[in-house]
């Protein structure tokens, strides 16, 4: 084999590996549905009912918010609004399903925002949320 193709080959090789974390850092955003109705005004997002009622939780992707929110349903059928920003280093959060982590310094927090584990001290920011007929409101100014 010749030297440039080693050095080719290598290069593929490397890319290659690099491709599947990133590959699968994206695996996180498959469960995020598009929220094809969801609307902004005014410091409210309103979300059909539809788009998030058969779901433990969703993540939205308001135009008007630099970070995205997790909106989940609890079995009283009430629902929360939670900034998926760090409150420690503003590193981005990420849902595994069971709890909240902070892919920037590892703290965790529960499904509802508090705190689990630091270096972060306080509870990631959460918008007061209302159902209003067939949608959620959510207020975020």
């Amino acid at each position: 084999m010749e030297r440039r193709d080693f050095l080719l080959n290598s290069c593929r090789a490397c890319l290659g590996l690099l491709a599947v974390p990133a590959l699968a850092s994206l695996e996180g955003c498959a469960d995020t549905k598009a929220m094809t109705g969801m609307t902004e005004s005014k410091g409210l997002i309103t979300v059909p009912l539809a788009d998030i009622a058969d779901k433990p939780g969703v993540t939205i992707h308001p135009k008007s918010l630099p970070d995205a929110v997790l909106v989940t349903k609890h079995s009283d059928g009430t629902y929360k609004a939670l900034s998926l920003r760090c409150p420690h280093k503003g590193g981005a959060v990420q849902s595994n399903g069971v709890e909240l982590e902070c892919g920037l310094h590892h703290s965790t927090f529960d499904m509802d925002g508090n705190v689990t584990k630091g270096p972060a001290k306080s509870n990631l920011t959460s918008f007061p949320v209302e159902v209003v007929g067939d949608k959620l409101v959510i207020k975020v100014s």
